[in-house]
């Protein structure tokens, strides 16, 4: 099976896996950050083209 999304998983050097980012097919999705604690996470969405 293909599968064309990808997890990422990445932070300032300071900081362990405090963003992940989705994409699909090579188009981010959106960001998941957790600047403000494990309990307050931010989702940001990204505009992409239709599929």
């Amino acid at each position: 099976m293909d599968n064309d999304f990808e997890i990422t998983f990445f932070s300032d050097s300071k900081y362990e896996e405090i963003t992940v980012e989705i994409s699909y097919g090579g188009q981010i999705l959106c960001q998941l950050k957790k600047v403000r604690g494990p309990y307050n996470i931010e989702i940001e969405f990204f505009q992409t083209p239709k599929f």
